[in-house]
């Protein structure tokens, strides 16, 4: 399924379970694309619920969003952990500024990590890489998956 965020505002995905939440999904947002307007400002991924291949396969385009944040609690994953397919989770980062919406960091692209989240396989496209347009929020990404590519 393909989601596209507004061309102006804020897109926010998220998983739930039990009670109806707006724009809540339930179960997973596995095997979806979410793709960014000509200006969106933020698109908000919440994979920290559901169970591990909740964020499987998952594409996001936010090359024109000013920021996307993705956030992986203790049961969320980004890919699928136990096939290790990095190939088949692609997050393609904003090339904006993300000053506005992110006080922590300058970056436009983070990955927030629950320290026992099942893990990252994924490809992120960036245009200069860690730490300058993605970071990477939680523990250490060592042995998890991931690989970064400048584009």
């Amino acid at each position: 399924a393909s989601f596209y965020a507004p061309d102006w505002g804020i897109a926010q995905f998220s998983i739930y379970e039990g009670s109806v939440a707006s724009n809540d999904i339930h179960g997973q947002l596995k095997d979806i694309t979410v793709y960014a307007g000509s200006s969106t400002q933020s698109i908000e991924i919440d994979c920290s619920s559901g169970n591990d291949d909740g964020c499987a396969s998952l594409t996001v385009h936010a090359e024109t969003a000013d920021f996307l944040r993705i956030s992986l609690g203790a049961l969320g994953s980004l890919g699928t952990p136990s096939d290790n397919k990095a190939e088949l989770t692609n997050i393609y980062c904003p090339r904006g500024n993300a000053y506005e919406y992110n006080t922590s960091t300058s970056a436009p692209c983070v990955i927030a990590i629950d320290p026992f989240s099942e893990g990252i396989r994924a490809t992120i496209h960036t245009v200069e890489g860690w730490p300058e347009d993605l970071v990477f929020d939680g523990p250490a990404i060592a042995g998890r998956g991931v690989t970064v590519r400048l584009t």
